[in-house]
């Protein structure tokens, strides 16, 4: 693994912002966002301590669907999404990664647990993306672990990252480059991907 620092600016530039009021009023949280290959938005965060939610939004601000799943948990359990086809985001929250339809709320999930031995009962999901040019979902955790599946959501591999970073806050890739945002640490990584020795 080798992470490397890099210096980067960010253009400043005013933006416009909305609220949702199907969000709003119920005063459910917002975590994550994504936009779908439709030009729709996807938000997900937590109702409840049992409940989150995604809500699909279009460029308005104007709800057009907006579902509940249950956490089948006994902690609050973030959601957290990307991008991974035209009409398709993945969604990921505490043992379980997901893809969900944005036209219809049609929804398959797997629990990690169930096809990664050593994923343990306190282990939980911190972030997700998508490598598109490998057609990977990569799944943070709250450890230095980082579990790589395909696009169906097929296990692929694991790695681990520097020691310099506790746990993934934010994950996204760029040019096959891994960059990591650290959970405990003000700086950002960018890590190469190779899997970890068994």
């Amino acid at each position: 693994m080798k992470a490397i620092k890099e210096s980067v600016t960010i253009a400043q530039h005013e933006e416009s912002a909305f609220n949702i009021v199907g969000i709003e009023a119920k005063d459910w949280s917002i975590n994550n966002i994504a936009c779908s290959g439709d030009g729709n938005f996807v938000i997900t965060g937590m109702t409840s301590k049992l409940y989150s939610h995604i809500t699909v939004v279009n460029r308005k601000g104007e709800e057009k669907r907006q579902d509940k799943i249950s956490n089948m948990g006994k902690f609050f359990a973030w959601r957290y999404c990307c991008p991974l086809s035209k009409f398709n985001v993945i969604t990921a929250c505490k043992s379980d990664i997901g893809i969900y339809d944005v036209r219809d709320g049609a929804y398959s999930k797997k629990n990690i647990c169930d096809v990664i031995t050593r994923w343990s009962s306190d282990q939980y999901v911190s972030c997700v993306t998508t490598d598109p040019v490998k057609n990977y979902i990569i799944v943070g955790t709250d450890s230095r672990e980082v579990f790589v599946f395909t696009d169906k959501m097929k296990y692929s591999y694991m790695f681990t990252l520097p020691d310099v970073i506790d746990a993934p806050h934010d994950i996204s890739v760029h040019r096959g480059t891994l960059l990591v945002c650290g959970n405990l640490c003000d700086r950002a990584y960018a890590v190469t991907m190779e899997e970890s020795e068994s």
